[in-house]
């Protein structure tokens, strides 16, 4: 079997093949190939023109004690929409010199274990493991966790002395975080009230009806006993046919909503 035949299964690198092999005493290198013969920019749009080639090495994960590298020549692509701009690739988040999996793995370790430790197993700076941390957070954060949100809880912590705090959002029905914002002033709150439409559209109802609020909570009254009866009088007015007067559906109201006691002479 050929040693690249023998790396492509091991490695199995998403939409790309192994052209070359070059093992050394510390490193081991691996060529790859892309088999996407078309170009898409990383807007979505297909390009027929490359700009130039630029080989790049990420890192990926250890193989028997040798760190492994992958190398590949990467493409610029002249788009139309957005200019000169670098090829995505599958193996590695945007930017990255490092392949997804080695991040991943990072990612897992930091959530068990202190950032030193991890730069110790994965052969990494310390600050290497904060960017993938950004990265990989970035990627994953999920806008669509505040959409579903009903019941929220606030605090501060302070993270460094002198007075460095910030700001944590959870939610009670998940039990996680969903928002952090520097600082423990209100504008830390209005920051993350100004990105979910639900608050932004209850802040201005309070802003219109901020006194029936205040009401309804003082005096536990809401508009709901109102809210009642007019559907009840949309029916009794439906029931009429309609009214040619005021005086007419005003009675009508007062007979059927008013409490009056009318006693049925046939019943004792």
């Amino acid at each position: 079997m050929r040693v690249s035949t023998a790396f492509n299964l091991l490695l199995q690198i998403p939409k790309a093949s192994v052209a070359d092999v070059v093992i050394g005493d510390r490193d081991v290198e691996v060529v790859l190939r892309s088999r996407n013969r078309l170009l898409r920019c990383p807007c979505g749009k297909q390009v027929r023109a490359v700009y130039d080639r630029r080989e790049r090495r990420w890192r990926h994960l250890d193989l028997v004690g040798r760190r492994l590298w992958l190398i590949y020549p990467i493409r610029r692509l002249d788009c139309p929409d957005c200019g000169v701009r670098t090829e995505d690739v599958p193996w590695a988040r945007p930017g990255a010199r490092h392949t997804r999996d080695f991040e991943d793995t990072v990612l897992w370790l930091t959530q068990r274990t202190d950032r030193t430790t991890v730069a110790t197993l994965m052969r990494c700076a310390w600050e290497t493991v904060t960017a993938i941390i950004g990265r990989g957070v970035a990627e994953l954060l999920d806008e669509r966790r505040l959409q579903t949100l009903y019941r929220i809880g606030v605090d501060e912590i302070c993270y460094r002395h002198p007075h460095r705090y910030l700001t944590i959002v959870g939610d009670h029905d998940t039990g996680t975080v969903v928002d952090i914002q520097p600082g423990r002033s209100e504008q830390s709150l209005a920051n993350f009230y100004g990105r979910i439409n639900a608050f932004v559209a209850l802040a201005k109802r309070l802003e219109v009806y901020f006194e029936e609020v205040i009401a309804a909570i003082e005096l536990g009254i809401s508009n709901a006993l109102i809210e009642g009866i007019n559907a009840k009088i949309r029916l009794i007015n439906a029931r009429g046919y309609g009214h040619h007067s005021a005086q007419t559906l005003a009675s009508m109201i007062y007979l059927c909503l008013g409490g009056l006691q009318v006693k049925l002479p046939t019943r004792t």
